[in-house]
Protein backbone atom coordinates (compact mmCIF):
# COMPACT_ATOMS: atom_id res chain seq x y z
CA UNK A 1 0.00 0.00 0.00
CA UNK A 2 1.50 3.11 -0.52
CA UNK A 3 0.89 6.41 1.34
CA UNK A 4 1.55 9.86 0.53
CA UNK A 5 2.35 12.45 2.76
CA UNK A 6 2.77 15.95 2.11
CA UNK A 7 5.51 17.74 3.83
CA UNK A 8 4.72 21.20 4.59
CA UNK A 9 6.99 24.38 3.07
CA UNK A 10 9.76 25.15 5.17
CA UNK A 11 9.39 28.81 6.26
CA UNK A 12 12.32 30.71 6.11
CA UNK A 13 13.95 32.87 8.80
CA UNK A 14 13.61 36.01 7.15
CA UNK A 15 9.62 35.43 6.49
CA UNK A 16 9.52 34.16 10.45
CA UNK A 17 11.33 37.13 11.71
CA UNK A 18 8.82 39.67 9.57
CA UNK A 19 5.69 37.47 10.52
CA UNK A 20 6.65 38.07 14.48
CA UNK A 21 7.74 42.11 13.76
CA UNK A 22 3.99 42.77 12.06
CA UNK A 23 2.36 40.44 15.29
CA UNK A 24 4.28 42.31 17.75
CA UNK A 25 3.41 45.87 16.10
CA UNK A 26 0.23 44.89 15.95
CA UNK A 27 -0.28 43.85 19.75
CA UNK A 28 2.19 46.60 20.73
CA UNK A 29 0.49 49.22 19.29
CA UNK A 30 -2.52 48.16 21.13
CA UNK A 31 -1.64 48.23 24.62
CA UNK A 32 -0.16 51.69 24.31
CA UNK A 33 -3.17 53.19 23.19
CA UNK A 34 -4.02 55.57 25.97
CA UNK A 35 -7.49 57.10 26.23
CA UNK A 36 -7.42 61.26 25.51
CA UNK A 37 -6.18 63.13 28.91
CA UNK A 38 -9.13 64.95 30.77
CA UNK A 39 -9.81 68.67 30.65
CA UNK A 40 -7.80 70.85 32.66
CA UNK A 41 -9.66 71.36 35.88
CA UNK A 42 -10.93 74.54 36.12
CA UNK A 43 -8.46 76.59 38.91
CA UNK A 44 -9.88 77.38 42.36
CA UNK A 45 -11.29 81.26 43.49
CA UNK A 46 -12.40 83.31 41.42
CA UNK A 47 -12.74 82.78 37.59
CA UNK A 48 -12.83 83.87 33.68
CA UNK A 49 -12.97 82.01 30.97
CA UNK A 50 -11.61 79.28 32.89
CA UNK A 51 -8.75 81.71 34.20
CA UNK A 52 -7.80 81.87 37.66
CA UNK A 53 -5.25 83.34 40.10
CA UNK A 54 -2.94 80.24 39.36
CA UNK A 55 -3.57 80.50 35.76
CA UNK A 56 -0.29 81.58 33.39
CA UNK A 57 -1.16 83.41 30.31
CA UNK A 58 0.51 81.54 27.29
CA UNK A 59 0.45 81.28 23.77
CA UNK A 60 -2.22 78.61 23.89
CA UNK A 61 -4.43 81.02 25.98
CA UNK A 62 -3.89 84.06 24.17
CA UNK A 63 -5.00 82.47 21.07
CA UNK A 64 -8.11 81.22 22.71
CA UNK A 65 -9.27 84.45 24.52
CA UNK A 66 -9.45 85.34 20.91
CA UNK A 67 -11.75 83.19 19.54
CA UNK A 68 -13.69 83.86 22.95
CA UNK A 69 -13.78 87.84 22.53
CA UNK A 70 -12.09 88.77 19.64
CA UNK A 71 -8.92 90.66 18.58
CA UNK A 72 -7.24 92.19 21.09
CA UNK A 73 -4.29 95.28 21.97
CA UNK A 74 -1.48 94.14 24.36
CA UNK A 75 0.56 96.56 26.52
CA UNK A 76 3.92 95.87 28.33
CA UNK A 77 3.89 98.49 30.45
CA UNK A 78 1.00 100.47 32.04
CA UNK A 79 -0.72 101.58 35.12
CA UNK A 80 -2.62 99.41 37.57
CA UNK A 81 -5.58 102.05 39.16
CA UNK A 82 -7.94 99.25 41.42
CA UNK A 83 -9.86 102.18 42.17
CA UNK A 84 -13.40 101.80 41.00
CA UNK A 85 -17.05 103.48 41.73
CA UNK A 86 -15.57 106.70 42.94
CA UNK A 87 -12.16 107.92 44.69
CA UNK A 88 -12.17 106.60 48.14
CA UNK A 89 -14.75 103.22 47.40
CA UNK A 90 -12.02 101.31 48.25
CA UNK A 91 -10.59 102.88 51.14
CA UNK A 92 -14.09 103.32 52.70
CA UNK A 93 -15.12 99.32 52.23
CA UNK A 94 -12.02 97.79 51.01
CA UNK A 95 -8.97 98.75 53.04
CA UNK A 96 -6.60 95.74 51.77
CA UNK A 97 -7.23 96.49 47.97
CA UNK A 98 -6.65 100.62 48.66
CA UNK A 99 -3.55 99.93 50.63
CA UNK A 100 -2.16 97.78 47.40
CA UNK A 101 -3.26 100.54 45.09
CA UNK A 102 -1.14 103.38 47.27
CA UNK A 103 1.54 100.96 46.76
CA UNK A 104 1.22 100.49 43.29
CA UNK A 105 1.03 104.33 42.69
CA UNK A 106 2.58 107.14 43.39
CA UNK A 107 1.48 109.57 46.08
CA UNK A 108 2.52 112.73 44.30
CA UNK A 109 0.36 111.80 41.13
CA UNK A 110 2.96 110.39 39.38
CA UNK A 111 2.90 107.91 36.47
CA UNK A 112 3.97 104.75 37.48
CA UNK A 113 3.96 102.02 34.75
CA UNK A 114 4.87 98.16 35.88
CA UNK A 115 5.46 95.21 34.20
CA UNK A 116 2.30 93.71 32.76
CA UNK A 117 0.55 91.92 29.72
CA UNK A 118 -2.64 94.06 29.33
CA UNK A 119 -5.07 92.39 26.66
CA UNK A 120 -7.45 95.05 25.89
CA UNK A 121 -10.52 93.30 24.13
CA UNK A 122 -12.93 96.38 22.75
CA UNK A 123 -14.90 94.47 19.83
CA UNK A 124 -16.40 92.17 21.92
CA UNK A 125 -20.15 92.79 20.81
CA UNK A 126 -19.19 91.14 17.56
CA UNK A 127 -19.17 88.02 18.98
CA UNK A 128 -22.52 87.81 20.21
CA UNK A 129 -21.50 87.48 24.25
CA UNK A 130 -23.00 89.59 26.76
CA UNK A 131 -19.48 91.74 27.38
CA UNK A 132 -18.47 95.49 25.93
CA UNK A 133 -14.96 95.83 27.33
CA UNK A 134 -12.67 93.28 28.73
CA UNK A 135 -9.56 94.22 30.04
CA UNK A 136 -7.35 91.36 31.45
CA UNK A 137 -3.89 92.36 33.51
CA UNK A 138 -1.16 89.69 33.93
CA UNK A 139 2.11 90.31 35.83
CA UNK A 140 4.84 90.88 32.82
CA UNK A 141 6.91 88.67 35.61
CA UNK A 142 5.25 85.47 36.50
CA UNK A 143 2.43 86.02 34.09
CA UNK A 144 -0.34 85.26 36.43
CA UNK A 145 -3.55 87.27 36.58
CA UNK A 146 -3.52 91.14 38.74
CA UNK A 147 -7.05 92.58 37.72
CA UNK A 148 -9.81 91.30 35.51
CA UNK A 149 -12.26 94.41 34.75
CA UNK A 150 -14.96 93.24 32.46
CA UNK A 151 -18.42 95.66 30.93
CA UNK A 152 -21.60 94.72 30.35
CA UNK A 153 -24.50 96.04 29.38
CA UNK A 154 -28.52 95.54 30.77
CA UNK A 155 -27.44 91.73 29.67
CA UNK A 156 -25.36 91.70 32.93
CA UNK A 157 -28.40 90.30 35.15
CA UNK A 158 -27.94 86.78 33.55
CA UNK A 159 -24.17 87.10 34.47
CA UNK A 160 -24.98 88.31 38.08
CA UNK A 161 -27.29 85.00 38.83
CA UNK A 162 -24.81 82.81 37.13
CA UNK A 163 -22.14 83.89 39.56
CA UNK A 164 -24.88 83.67 42.92
CA UNK A 165 -24.83 80.22 41.72
CA UNK A 166 -21.67 79.39 41.87
CA UNK A 167 -20.34 81.46 44.67
CA UNK A 168 -23.67 81.86 46.94
CA UNK A 169 -25.53 84.99 48.10
CA UNK A 170 -23.37 87.92 48.05
CA UNK A 171 -22.29 90.97 49.86
CA UNK A 172 -23.57 94.07 49.21
CA UNK A 173 -22.85 97.89 49.32
CA UNK A 174 -25.63 100.67 48.66
CA UNK A 175 -24.23 103.95 47.59
CA UNK A 176 -25.09 106.73 45.25
CA UNK A 177 -27.81 108.36 44.35
CA UNK A 178 -29.52 106.47 41.53
CA UNK A 179 -29.64 103.29 43.43
CA UNK A 180 -26.48 102.24 42.06
CA UNK A 181 -25.28 99.25 44.61
CA UNK A 182 -21.62 96.51 44.61
CA UNK A 183 -22.15 93.36 44.87
CA UNK A 184 -19.04 91.17 46.06
CA UNK A 185 -17.58 87.82 47.06
CA UNK A 186 -13.87 87.44 49.06
CA UNK A 187 -11.79 83.99 48.61
CA UNK A 188 -8.99 84.97 50.65
CA UNK A 189 -7.59 88.01 49.99
CA UNK A 190 -8.69 87.90 46.66
CA UNK A 191 -12.13 90.07 45.69
CA UNK A 192 -14.96 89.71 43.04
CA UNK A 193 -17.14 92.87 42.64
CA UNK A 194 -20.35 93.15 40.85
CA UNK A 195 -21.42 97.09 40.14
CA UNK A 196 -24.83 97.50 38.75
CA UNK A 197 -25.71 101.11 38.03
CA UNK A 198 -27.66 102.95 35.51
CA UNK A 199 -26.13 105.06 32.70
CA UNK A 200 -27.67 108.35 30.79
CA UNK A 201 -30.79 106.74 29.42
CA UNK A 202 -31.49 104.90 32.69
CA UNK A 203 -30.42 101.25 31.31
CA UNK A 204 -28.89 99.32 33.77
CA UNK A 205 -25.15 98.85 33.34
CA UNK A 206 -22.72 96.18 34.81
CA UNK A 207 -19.21 96.80 35.53
CA UNK A 208 -17.24 93.19 37.11
CA UNK A 209 -13.71 93.48 38.74
CA UNK A 210 -11.77 90.69 39.79
CA UNK A 211 -8.81 91.72 42.34
CA UNK A 212 -6.18 88.88 42.41
CA UNK A 213 -4.61 90.81 45.49
CA UNK A 214 -1.94 87.96 46.68
CA UNK A 215 -0.69 88.39 43.00
CA UNK A 216 -0.80 91.84 43.26
CA UNK A 217 1.76 91.86 46.42
CA UNK A 218 3.61 89.27 44.90
CA UNK A 219 4.23 91.85 42.14
CA UNK A 220 5.24 94.70 44.17
CA UNK A 221 7.54 92.68 46.15
CA UNK A 222 9.38 91.73 42.81
CA UNK A 223 9.79 95.20 41.59
CA UNK A 224 11.21 96.13 44.83
CA UNK A 225 13.83 93.87 44.77
CA UNK A 226 14.49 94.78 41.06
CA UNK A 227 14.89 98.21 42.36
CA UNK A 228 16.65 97.01 45.38
CA UNK A 229 19.15 95.34 42.69
CA UNK A 230 19.28 98.24 40.24
CA UNK A 231 20.36 100.46 42.70
CA UNK A 232 22.86 98.32 44.32
CA UNK A 233 24.75 98.42 40.86
CA UNK A 234 24.67 101.44 40.55
CA UNK A 235 26.61 101.65 43.45
CA UNK A 236 28.83 99.53 42.78
CA UNK A 237 29.52 101.03 39.39
CA UNK A 238 30.07 104.31 41.19
CA UNK A 239 32.29 102.80 43.60
CA UNK A 240 34.72 101.18 40.97
CA UNK A 241 34.92 104.46 39.05
CA UNK A 242 37.11 106.09 41.96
Amino acid sequence: MTFFCVRPARTTPLLLQLALTLLAAVFGSCGDSAPPPPPAAEPAGFTFFNLGASSVLTDPIRKNLEAQLGPYAIETRSLIDLEVNYRGFLKEYFPALHQLNRRLNSPAGERVDHSTRKLMFRQTRKQKIPFERVFLIFSGYSQTPLLFSIHMPKEGQETLTALTDKYGPPEEIAWGDNGARTLFWREGADVLMVTVSTNVFGEAEYHIMIFYADNLEALIQTEQEALRQRQEQLQQRGVKAF
